[in-house]
């Protein structure tokens, strides 16, 4: 450089440029009198640091998501001249943390609230030059997700313990990662992959059952339990039926069905019917009365009925017989064995019906048909009252059979003929004297009902001729 004039035995001061960045550089210095004379030369050496360090942060470890706003950084910075002396950090770039002397790693406190944080860094090396800053985000996530669960879509009642739950959940933040379940609040399955649905299996035994469900984020936050309840009920209703309040016979094939359930624990929901235990009408609401038709044709019938509890289970078949008889009976009757004429209203009627199916049950009687007697147990003989007046006299019959089928009306007709006839007798053409025990009568008599049918004489009015 050129010559700078310097006071003897005082200490030139000049501004002097180093060539270039780098440790250790070195700076000449030479000196020369009055007289010209140079002085053997001086050798200084600095450090020369104009560039400022980089470095870099990362948030617990590359982490998208932090749990807590208490963090661990991770730090990498460098310089080339003078190196790394010092550090700061920012959770908004404004406000900074004292300077503090570099370390690889730092623990720090994000702001609160939940949302995507920044966390900022920045190195300071020895010879004081400042990076720029760095920076790193996060998500902080500090809250639960929150979720619900159903079971097979919110049903009340279950009849096996294999089950699907149906799951919702949701977390504002970093969102759901992971669920896991019990049957007891207690004992929970493996954390797995959150989804929508889960085949799940109840514990064993009928009653109420419920199922936890908890829920996990992605920071690893964990739901509070989710609960849902539903009644396994794996156990068939059991029932029985009767026909016409269990009735042995039917006249019709419209029956009315009395049926009686019970389910212990979800309770009888539906009932269906069948005349062959194949072919079954649809399931209908469980009542205890149910008209149903029987299969055509007379004969002995069987009913079939089964129930269905709200779980869904069903019951084994219960049956009813009945025989079915449309078919009335049939039947006759005569009046005094058959006898053309009667002395007298009382009269014996011999009955004679048939009923190929049920069997004949009972009869009735009428002198008019239109008024009878009340129905009484069939039998061959009846004593029987004809309407009082001399004269014909038709008598009905009716029969009913076990079923309740009435017959069409028997009848039987006899002439009633209560007054006796009148007469008189001549002995010999009505002389008077006979000269022979020998004598010729000359009977006269009249009948107006019935006519005369036999005469007999007597000598004394005691002992009297056979009837001729």
């Amino acid at each position: 450089s050129s010559w700078i004039a310097a006071t003897s035995d005082v200490t030139a001061t000049t501004t002097w440029n180093v060539s270039g960045e780098g440790a250790n550089k070195a700076i000449y210095l030479r000196l020369r009198d009055v007289n010209g004379q140079v002085a053997t030369v001086v050798t200084g050496r600095v450090n020369v640091d104009i560039t400022a360090p980089t470095g870099s942060v990362v948030i617990n470890g590359g982490a998208t998501f932090a749990a807590s706003t208490n963090v661990n950084l991770t730090l990498g910075a460098s310089d080339a001249t003078s190196g790394i002396a010092q550090m700061s950090f920012s959770n908004n770039g404004t406000s900074w943390s004292d300077w503090q002397a570099y370390a690889t790693s730092k623990t720090w406190t994000l702001a609160n609230g939940d949302g995507s944080q920044t966390v900022y860094a920045r190195f300071q090396d020895n010879t004081g030059n400042v990076s720029a800053n760095a920076t790193d985000n996060i998500t902080l996530d500090t809250s639960a997700p929150t979720g619900s669960v159903a079971i097979n879509g919110g049903a009340t009642f279950v009849a096996s313990t294999n089950i699907n739950l149906t799951l919702a959940a949701s977390d504002a933040t970093s969102g759901v990662a992971q669920m896991s379940f019990s049957n007891d609040g207690s004992d929970w399955s493996a954390w797995e992959t959150y989804a929508t649905s889960k085949s799940w299996t109840l514990a064993t035994g009928d009653g109420s059952k419920t199922v936890y469900a908890r829920y996990k984020d992605n920071v690893g936050n964990v739901s509070t339990n989710a609960t849902a309840t539903i009644t396994l009920d794996t156990v068939p209703p059991s029932g029985s039926i009767m026909i016409d309040s269990g009735a042995t016979y039917a006249a019709s094939t419209s029956v009315t069905l009395t049926a009686s359930a019970s389910d212990s624990t979800s309770g009888v929901a539906q009932m269906s019917f069948s005349n062959d235990g194949s072919n079954w009408s649809a399931w209908e609401s469980y009542t205890t009365s149910k008209t149903w038709t029987l299969a055509t044709g007379d004969g002995s019938k069987t009913v079939y009925a089964r129930y269905k509890d709200n779980a869904g289970n069903v019951s084994a078949n219960t049956t009813a017989p009945i025989t079915l008889d449309t078919v009335a009976p049939t039947g006759s009757f005569v009046i005094n064995s058959g006898a053309t004429y009667a002395v007298s209203t009382s009269v014996t009627l011999t009955p004679s019906a048939s009923d190929p199916t049920s069997g004949v049950a009972q009869m009735s009687f009428s002198n008019d048909g239109s008024n009878w007697s009340a129905w009484e147990t069939y039998a061959t003989s009846k004593a029987w009252t004809l309407a009082t007046g001399d004269g014909s006299k038709t008598v009905y019959a009716r029969y009913k059979d076990n079923a309740g089928n009435v017959s069409a009306n028997a009848t039987a007709t006899i002439t009633l003929d209560t007054v006796a006839p009148t007469g008189s007798l001549v002995i010999n053409s009505g002389a008077t004297y006979a000269a022979s025990t020998s004598v010729t009568l000359t009977p006269n008599a009249s009948d107006s009902t019935s006519g005369v049918a036999q005469m007999s004489f007597s000598n004394d009015g005691s002992n009297w001729s056979a009837w001729e």
